[in-house]
């Protein structure tokens, strides 16, 4: 007696990671059933769930609807309505970077050497010795600059989810870099943190400045680590000021090595939205001159040669109320850089590129033209190209005829 067919199971691994992936924006939901649909046909008895998925839109004859009939496939989850409720603090987790410094020079020494190459420090802050930033900084008075090794901070936004989709989300990354190591980008660059963009919103609403005043509280920490590795010890205090009674409070971070904050570096949404500097839509738009949006591209103007100095910075930018990274030693406008990506790939390159695509894509063009004509005159045997050339073309009928007698007059 032949043996009966098993049925085919109801639920089905494929379908359930076909639908994850759509559901979490990874994969469109037409590609979808167009693999579920070819998982059956290939089959010779698929899962019932992974047939229904196959089925929807038509069997894909009508992509439009695929994602409509994958909706109603799915079961209705009736969530309570939304309630104004207090909301407790959420915590962020930090990888402080005095605490990532140390750690690298105690058990990763190879790594720490990599990121920061000591014999370059001397020659540096040689580099930098004449620019105002230097002049003004702390360290220009000291006689251990060669110990002293700069680094940089960096913060920008990137999204996190449904990359390329409506409802995308994103975050808000501050990472911390060598300015004198070598090697890729990804052993340069170590993450701080990283902050939800959506949390902010949505808990604190659009209002800028109650999101400023959050995050103060999580600069104030960045900040406490940042000034330890400037100490080149372990904090005796915590970020509140109360005194640290650990073993390790007063010692040397990194053998006698310490660190200066060099560079912030950000676009000018993060600038504006985390430090408090000028937006860029200000009648002050510029965070290190007085220029205004009105003479900013005048060359000439005034504000050229009157870049704000330290002292003159802090008594006209609110960025140090905003931002405990500004109340760091040698930390101000002057610090702050534009980021490279929006500034030069993204921006004057950008432009500069263009523009020379255009202007050869037109001359290509006109090229391609006269060879057309060259061509056509020479397949017609055209030995006069502008024989029906007339000033009527060009000359009012009251006037035809004057540019022939002038030019057949006696000279």
């Amino acid at each position: 007696m032949p043996k009966r067919k098993a049925a085919p199971s109801e639920r089905s691994k494929l379908a359930n990671y076909l639908v994850g992936q759509v559901c979490w924006g990874l994969m469109s939901a037409v590609q979808a059933q167009t693999i579920a649909q070819l998982a059956v046909e290939d089959a010779e008895e698929a899962p019932n769930e992974l047939k229904r998925l196959a089925k929807v839109g038509s069997s894909g004859q009508c992509p439009q609807n695929v994602w409509r009939d994958l909706k109603r496939s799915m079961i209705a989850v009736h969530l309570p309505e939304p309630q104004d409720v207090l909301i407790e603090n959420e915590v962020y987790k930090i990888l402080y970077p005095h605490e990532v410094l140390a750690s690298l020079y105690q058990n990763y020494r190879d790594m720490f050497n990599a990121m920061f190459d000591v014999t370059e420090a001397a020659r540096f802050w040689d580099d930098v010795k004449n620019t105002k930033m230097f002049r003004e900084h702390p360290l220009s008075g000291r006689s251990d600059q060669a110990r002293a090794l700069p680094i940089g901070l960096h913060g920008d936004g990137a999204p996190v989810s449904a990359k390329g989709k409506t409802w995308q989300k994103s975050a808000d990354f501050l990472s911390f870099s060598s300015l004198i190591g070598s090697g890729a980008h990804r052993l340069l660059h170590i993450i701080i943190s990283a902050v939800w963009t959506l949390g902010l919103s949505q808990f604190l609403g659009e209002s800028l400045d109650e999101k400023r005043r959050v995050m103060q509280q999580y600069w104030k920490h960045v900040a406490w680590s940042l000034h330890a590795c400037w100490l080149g010890t372990w904090p005796t205090e915590d970020p509140e000021g109360n005194p640290l009674r650990n073993q390790a409070a007063g010692k040397p971070l990194a053998g006698g090595l310490f660190f200066v904050l060099w560079v912030l570096q950000a676009d000018l949404e993060f600038q504006h939205n985390f430090w408090g500097l000028p937006h860029w839509t200000n009648n002050l738009p510029c965070n290190r001159c007085g220029c205004t949006r009105d003479d900013f591209l005048n060359f000439n103007g005034p504000w050229v040669s009157s870049g704000y100095d330290k002292k003159t910075w802090n008594a006209r930018c609110k960025a140090a109320k905003v931002c405990a990274l500004f109340a760091l030693a040698g930390c101000w406008g002057g610090t702050v850089q534009p980021d490279l990506m929006h500034t030069k790939y993204l921006g004057v390159d950008q432009y500069f590129l263009a523009s020379v695509i255009f202007v050869l894509a037109r001359v290509k063009q006109i090229h391609n033209w006269f060879e057309l004509l060259e061509t056509y005159w020479k397949d017609r045997q055209v030995t006069s190209h502008f024989r029906s050339m007339k000033d009527s073309m060009w000359a009012p009928k009251d006037r035809q005829g004057e540019t022939d007698s002038r030019q057949q007059a006696p000279a």
